[in-house]
């Protein structure tokens, strides 16, 4: 659903883009990034990769970046100074969400395995729990913004971790959160939402620009050769990843 790579060719009317320059491209739904070449509009979800970004990180940025700010800034509209909780904080989505979260100034809690707490708190979580040692839903501790990044947690229990006017945010939800999220912000001032994020090109420059400053960092966990996509695939599958899992081609 999301690549980065070289422009090979432009249609005859394109005058944004050059021969040669380095993009990132996110067809989203459309799919097709399984591809040594992949054909995209000139006014799709296609923008300049930042310089200082590796291919790798490039291809990371845009699934997992346009959906941690559709649901942390454009739903949640988190404030600077605000307390944001992370659930699933090692992940891809979750990554970014720390990092996003932080961006926009929130005092940010990451939920993560033991294996993963230092990686959670070297992209800036001013937190880290270890799920395994502390079951934060049962700390009595409250959040402006509660952000399930992996749907592992009942709208019932993020309820019970928010202030008031507190946000919960179900990124990975089920079909039951998706139908529940609007029924919930019916029972009072808290909000919830979930379901799809929206996939714009104005959030992908955004998180280039972001990641040409420093501000944010795509994290790697592997990268695999084309030829060992059923073993890429697999170790998604296994639930053990931190960060992004690449698929990457030989380039010429």
């Amino acid at each position: 659903t999301e690549m980065a790579g070289r422009i090979e060719a432009l249609g005859k009317d394109v005058t944004n883009f050059q021969t040669g320059e380095d993009v990132i491209a996110y067809p989203g739904l459309a799919m097709g990034c399984h591809a040594e070449y992949i054909t995209i509009p000139a006014s799709g979800k296609v923008v300049q990769k930042p310089p200082n970004l590796s291919f790798p990180q490039a291809a990371a940025l845009s699934f997992a970046g346009t959906s941690a700010l559709h649901f942390l800034h454009g739903k949640a509209d988190i404030k600077s100074d605000e307390t944001v909780l992370i659930i699933g904080a090692s992940g891809a989505l979750g990554t970014m969400g720390v990092q996003i979260a932080k961006y926009f100034g929130a005092h940010v809690t990451g939920v993560c395995s033991t294996a993963n707490q230092e990686l959670v708190s070297s992209i800036g979580a001013d937190r880290v729990v270890d799920y395994t040692q502390t079951d934060i839903a049962r700390s009595g501790e409250t959040f402006d913004v509660v952000f399930d990044a992996v749907g592992a947690m009942p709208l019932g229990k993020i309820r019970s971790m928010l202030r008031p006017a507190g946000r919960g945010v179900v990124a990975a939800g089920s079909l039951l959160d998706n139908v529940g999220a609007p029924l919930w912000s019916l029972m009072g001032d808290r909000k919830f939402y979930a379901g799809v994020a929206a996939e714009t090109v104005a959030d992908m420059r955004l998180l280039s620009e972001m990641a040409q400053t420093g501000a944010l960092h795509p994290v790697i966990d592997r990268v695999y050769p084309f030829d060992q996509i059923t073993q890429a695939h697999a170790y998604v599958g296994s639930g053990h990843k931190a960060g992004n899992v690449v698929v990457a081609f030989a380039q010429a």
